[in-house]
């Protein structure tokens, strides 16, 4: 079977509310990563060889620790089977990688790890029940009763939500026949709403413009000229607006237009995480243990600032790697 899903479930929230988004991040320019996804890759990275007994150093992301030991609270029990970062499949277009997957007696239990800061529930969870489903058939199991889990450490801490095998089953039977209706068809509707914020489409998307443009169009009249529907939608949507804003600057950032230059801002300093870092250090700030005295170069690492967009006649001499 691929390695690449055709309909992966991180991103189920999004291909069930619009269909029409699976064919258009088809014709989308690939996205840059950001900083923040570059931290959530490690922190994850780092929870699953702390889980597997491969840490070879300290962890330096001590948020991730709510996470293993909710972990290991589960796999511990008599006669659990535990799986870390294995690939379970639905069928060749829906698959994907959950962060653990334990198995005991009738129980299945399905670990998601979000280190954002943007909440997300256990309940109706698309992603984790697509998971717990792909975990049944690769592995074979039959339990009674799936818990769904969310770990978010810097976002309200543990959520978890159960049903029962009948329900689960019933569920995830409409979002398998929802998938297959949908790659039957190219000219599936699209449909705005909150799943844009990480579509990779969201840039070249029509609904996405015509959102644009109707804001736009708010933006030019006055307050008190707006009806009350009017005002309703902009209240509903403001972040759904300023979103298609700052995903048209990543875009920029990444293909300058004319007159523009995408240039990388000052960094900071940081702790390195492949080395042995001095508790009594961590506990201090980067300052502090320059003004006590201790040497930093072997301990710190210079961390690139983000790319930002400048015009050619700003005096961008400040900014590196130009």
């Amino acid at each position: 079977m691929s390695t690449h899903a055709k309909l992966s479930p991180s991103g189920s929230s999004r291909w069930l509310a619009c269909p029409g988004s699976v064919w258009l991040t088809e014709q989308a320019p690939r996205q840059a990563s950001s900083a923040a996804a570059e931290e959530g890759t490690d922190a994850h990275e780092w929870a699953a060889k702390i889980l597997l007994n491969m840490a070879d150093r300290e962890n330096p992301y001590r948020d991730v620790e709510m996470y293993v030991n909710r972990v290991r609270a589960s796999a511990d029990r008599k006669g659990a089977q535990l799986w870390i970062e294995q690939r379970v499949y639905v069928n060749d277009d829906i698959h994907g990688t959950p962060d653990a997957v334990v198995s005991y007696k009738s129980t299945l239990e399905v670990f998601d790890l979000k280190y954002g800061h943007n909440k997300v529930e256990a309940r109706g969870n698309t992603q984790l029940m697509i998971y717990a489903a792909g975990a049944i058939k690769t592995y074979g199991l039959n339990p009674r009763k799936v818990v769904l889990h969310i770990v978010q450490p810097r976002a309200g801490g543990i959520r978890s939500a159960e049903m029962p095998r009948k329900t689960f089953d019933a569920i995830v039977n409409s979002i398998v026949e929802a998938a297959a209706a949908l790659l039957k068809n190219p000219d599936a509707p699209r449909k705005a709403g909150e799943h844009c914020q990480y579509c990779p489409a969201a840039t070249i998307c029509p609904e996405r413009k015509a959102e644009a443009h109707h804001a736009a169009q708010m933006a030019f009249r006055l307050v008190e000229d707006l009806d009350e529907d009017t005002v309703l939608w902009a209240i509903e949507n403001r972040k759904r607006i300023v979103d298609w804003f700052d995903q048209l600057i990543d875009a920029a950032i990444a293909k300058p237009p004319r007159g523009y230059v995408a240039v990388q801002s000052q960094g900071r300093r940081v702790w390195r995480t492949d080395v042995e870092v001095p508790l009594v250090l961590k506990a201090m700030t980067l300052a502090e243990a320059e003004k006590a005295g201790y040497p930093l170069d072997e301990l710190t690492v210079k961390k690139p600032g983000p790319l930002t967009l400048v015009r050619k006649d700003v005096d961008t001499s400040s900014f590196p790697d130009l």
